[in-house]
């Protein structure tokens, strides 16, 4: 009897596949597993991940996990993914680098950031997911995705709380005036959209002597203002004062607004607390 060497392969990828959900399922660290040499399974949280690796590989040619296959089990999602190459993240091999090599990871980088800006943007002004759906950035919302937002003000009008502008002038009538109208000015402010990957930071950077092989964590990716990028790359990375005085070395910076966000951070505002005991 003659048989199907396509539907024989395809039969024992399932096989294989539903084994590997079963030792992922089972293990402690429900997250992330490695699966032998090739293969890194990771419990995702909803289709946008995926979706934005693909988008990624699609246009461009930075190193993202390939992604083989999906699977739901026992009401959880995992992605089936190439295990990249690289033994560290950049965070863990950072101060052993030289100033050249420093210098090669961030040009690197500037390839990427550029690569993703030259993907056309929808005509939509909405920040959304690559599936044109909600986002997943914990800058905005901690408790989930959100979105999308119609444009760039509903986005800030949700980074504020929902404060309006009339109110943050209220809760500095005591205070700095001009800290009010800097948040009005930088909230009032227009960029285009760009692809953002909105955790460009060195946990999510893969390196081998000394080249990036790999970024990583594109759940919080989208479709957002061309700021954004580095305003977060700015907030995810609050300590370490030689990695961020280079940020600008890969990521156009946008002083005015990164200086008005840092103001902001989890939870409330200083000043809408200030605001709440105005009251």
């Amino acid at each position: 009897m003659e048989t199907n060497p396509r539907g024989t392969a395809l039969h024992l990828q399932k096989h294989y596949i539903y084994n590997l959900s079963l030792a992922v399922a089972y293990s402690d660290n429900l997250g992330a597993e490695s699966l032998g040499r090739w293969i890194f399974v990771k419990r995702t949280r909803g289709p946008e991940e995926v979706a934005s690796l693909r988008f990624v590989r699609a246009h461009t040619s930075i190193p993202v996990p390939r992604v083989f296959g999906t699977l739901n089990f026992w009401g959880k999602s995992y992605a089936f993914m190439q295990r990249l190459p690289g033994k560290d993240i950049l965070q863990a091999r950072w101060g052993r680098f030289t100033d050249s090599e420093k210098l090669n990871i961030h040009t690197q980088l500037r390839g990427f950031v550029e690569e993703l800006r030259a993907i056309p943007p929808p005509q939509s002004p909405a920040i959304c997911s690559v599936l044109r759906g909600p986002v997943r950035d914990y800058r905005l919302c901690t408790d989930g995705p959100h979105g999308p937002y119609a444009d760039e003000a509903e986005m800030n009008f949700q980074l504020r709380l929902g404060v309006p502008f009339d109110d943050i002038r209220r809760a500095f009538c005591n205070g700095p005036p001009q800290r009010a109208e800097d948040i009005i000015e930088s909230h009032s402010r227009r960029h285009p959209l760009v692809y953002t990957h909105s955790d460009l930071a060195r946990h999510n950077i893969m390196v081998d002597n000394g080249e990036v092989t790999g970024t990583v964590d594109w759940e919080c990716s989208g479709w957002y203002p061309s700021h954004w990028e580095y305003l977060k790359a700015l907030f995810t990375e609050p300590c370490d004062i030689e990695w961020r005085m280079g940020i600008h070395n890969f990521l156009t910076p946008f002083q005015f607004e990164a200086n008005v966000d840092a103001g902001f951070g989890w939870g409330s505002p200083k000043w809408k607390c200030d605001l709440a005991h105005s009251h």
